[in-house]
């Protein structure tokens, strides 16, 4: 069996499976020349090999005493029986520069929402709990970049540990000496339902560049989450959307006069799992981490990716800073379906749809965070309660239709562009209008029918 059938092992590769499960005969390409130097490059997405490779969370389980999150979890081949893969053993193609991360999020069970706010991820040492960040002073820039709003993570390649390891939350697991567990401890901010996920990708070396350094491909593996409770009772973040709705458009393939890329996002990192996207994209976070001047820009799910589809319709455009400070200008994209079916992405069941008024969300999206970008080194500000923000509904919505008139028309009807969040809750009259069964309902006014999908 030729578990990479794209990748070349012709004279400058040697084959080998030593290190690999026992029982699977996995003919792994690696590289010859070792240890890779800091040069390498990175190749195109390996695709065709996603089906070699399966993350899995078999438990994750939080203990009140120490406030500690257990995450028993595994990397393992679909293609041979769900053999588990040694993610410890320091070899392709769980080697450097691949990756794997379990991420740790959770609520603060405050303003009646579940959303995974990651309240106290980041105290600091100040009165306002606010954190250093001065990455842009390095040259080239530190890409550490510190967000409001991120959850925990713990770098698996490095601090896993087997489930045979003394102290194993996991006896009687299969395959112990192949599973692996990780704990991290939450802040005393931590409430409700919390959420771990798997991200992360594969290398696996594809050839050397003219120098003769290797060139190396990363495997865009799916990610995978799984709740966990902090409080008893609690409810876990709603599903908003069926990604494989979306998967209809983000297939790779041409669309019109587009080709809409796979969802493979932050350096193939974070792979088509929305559930790990609102993580780090929830509603106190901006891209105060990466901007060095100018207005903060909310990077809310649902503000962010509703502005991105509606990119070349917007009357202003949407710019993202990003990873070490790139501009991300979305004003040229254009969706290649019909924008204002809900459906193409929502979650639409007996004709109640997760787009529909009320929001489950009682959260506005930040757009100021009280950070300091200027001078530099600035810092974040990490306490939500300091954040000015877009009310719910208006965040959504506006990030569509966002000319001067609607925005009027969304402020006289409660709306704010602007306030805490102590502020703005429940001042919203949009449902009186666009709820359900209303002559101007979300439904009606983007002419969704009421087919069950």
């Amino acid at each position: 069996m030729k578990l990479f059938p794209n990748i070349s092992t012709s004279g400058l590769f040697r084959l080998t499976h030593k290190t690999q499960p026992a029982g699977l005969a996995l003919l792994l390409a690696t590289a010859v020349l070792a240890p890779f130097p800091a040069s390498a490059q990175e190749a195109p997405l390996l695709w065709d090999s996603t089906k070699f490779f399966q993350y899995n969370i078999h438990s994750a389980a939080f203990d009140s005493v120490s406030r500690t999150v257990t995450v028993v979890f595994s990397v393992t081949n679909p293609q041979a029986a769900q053999t588990p893969y040694n993610i410890r053993s320091g070899t392709p193609p769980f080697r450097a520069p691949a990756t794997l991360r379990v991420n740790v999020g959770w609520n603060a069970g405050t303003w009646g929402t579940a959303e995974l706010v990651n309240t106290g991820s980041n105290p600091g040492t100040t009165a306002m709990n606010n954190v250093i960040r001065n990455w842009m002073n390095s040259t080239p820039p530190n890409p550490g970049g510190i967000g409001p709003a991120y959850p925990n993570v713990v770098n698996a390649l490095t601090a896993a540990n087997p489930c045979t390891a003394a102290g194993s939350p996991c006896a009687g697991v299969a395959n112990a000496a192949l599973t692996f567990w990780v704990r991290n401890v939450l802040p005393l901010q931590a409430a409700g339902a919390g959420r771990v996920a798997i991200e992360g990708h594969p290398s696996i070396q594809t050839g050397i560049d003219a120098v003769g350094a290797p060139v190396f491909g990363s495997v865009p593996v799916k990610s995978v989450y799984k709740d966990y409770a902090i409080t008893a009772g609690s409810v876990a973040r709603r599903q908003v959307v069926d990604f494989n709705k979306c998967k209809v458009c983000h297939d790779g393939g041409q669309h019109g006069d587009v080709i809409v890329p796979r969802l493979s996002l932050h350096g193939a990192n974070r792979n088509e799992e929305p559930g790990l996207c609102v993580m780090c994209h929830n509603p106190n976070q901006t891209d105060a981490a990466y901007r060095s001047s100018g207005a903060e820009e909310s990077i809310d799910l649902k503000r962010m990716v509703h502005g991105i589809h509606a990119g070349g319709f917007r009357k202003s455009p949407l710019v993202i800073v990003g990873f070490r400070g790139a501009l991300l200008d979305f004003s040229t994209v254009r969706f290649p379906s019909e924008l204002r079916n809900c459906v193409t992405c929502h979650i639409d069941k007996n004709g109640k749809g997760t787009f529909e008024l009320p929001l489950a969300s009682k959260l506005g999206s930040t757009v100021v965070s009280a950070s300091s970008l200027n001078p530099l080194p600035g810092w974040v500000d990490v306490n939500p309660a300091n954040d000015l923000r877009i009310s719910p509904i208006a965040a959504t919505c506006s990030a569509c239709h966002d000319s001067s008139e609607i925005k009027q028309h969304m402020i006289s009807k409660g709306a704010s562009f602007g306030a805490v969040q102590s502020v703005l809750e429940g001042k919203e009259q949009c449902v009186t209008c666009h709820g359900p069964g209303q002559e101007h309902s979300v439904r009606s006014a983007h002419q969704i029918g009421s087919i069950d999908r």
